[in-house]
């Protein structure tokens, strides 16, 4: 199947970045008295910072300011991008073989865009984009297909010709379900259901983007629709 364009998730996808942003959720939550922290982290994965704060922020043991929580969170996560993130291993090489391709690309991201503008700086990514979007500029988060969507639009190809790559179950099965071929990274660490990761791929790559290549996605053949 013809590659004409692809979007890319950010975090577990590009960045290793996953544990990173739950540990620095668990340190904006050690500051409230609040228990099971680590389930409380997992529930707002699917919703963007502000969004995840939001709901914090409505819990009687937190009752805090959103605003002033998001500066703390953000703080927290910048300084983790640059210090506790490394890529995604092999993702420079299928990069590199997509740009020489010609092929262009995009960032569709639940974290807010200037962060990942920020990180994509740090580790040399940034250029390999022509743009950078996050749900919180949309509207909506993963769960729906809107980011998808509008990526789409910007690449300006036919859907079935437009590959997202992502990490999460539930953004695998918005893309799937909204039309777009999925390539989804299955790691070790991340803690996704392997056969739901299944279900919802084209391609299901495990640990490195060094079992993936162009040849491969071009080979690929789509389910009919």
């Amino acid at each position: 199947m013809a590659i004409q364009a692809a979007l890319f998730d950010c975090d577990g996808t590009i960045l290793d970045s996953m544990p990173m942003w739950v540990n620095v959720l668990l340190e904006l939550l050690e500051s409230y008295d609040v228990e099971n922290k680590r389930e409380l982290a997992d529930s707002v994965e699917h919703l963007n910072v502000r969004e995840s704060l939001e709901v914090f922020a409505e819990m009687p043991e937190i009752n805090d300011d959103v605003d002033s929580m998001y500066e703390r969170l953000t703080t927290l996560v910048r300084n983790g991008y640059k210090k506790r993130v490394k890529p995604m291993p092999g993702i420079d090489g299928l990069l590199n073989q997509l740009k020489d391709a010609g092929i262009p690309m995009g960032v569709v991201s639940s974290t807010p865009a200037q962060l990942v503008e920020e990180a994509l700086i740090h580790h040399n990514y940034r250029d390999y984009f022509a743009f950078v979007l996050s749900t919180e500029d949309i509207g909506k988060d993963k769960t729906h297909p809107d980011i998808y969507e509008k990526g789409l639009e910007l690449l300006g190809v036919s859907k079935r010709t437009c590959w997202v790559f992502e990490d999460a179950p539930f953004a695998a099965k918005t893309a799937t379900e909204a039309g777009f071929p999925v390539i989804s990274l299955l790691n070790d660490h991340d803690g996704r259901d392997p056969e739901l990761m299944k279900e919802y791929s084209d391609i299901l790559v495990r640990d490195s983007y060094e079992a993936i290549n162009l040849s491969i996605i071009e080979d690929y053949k789509l389910p009919k629709v």
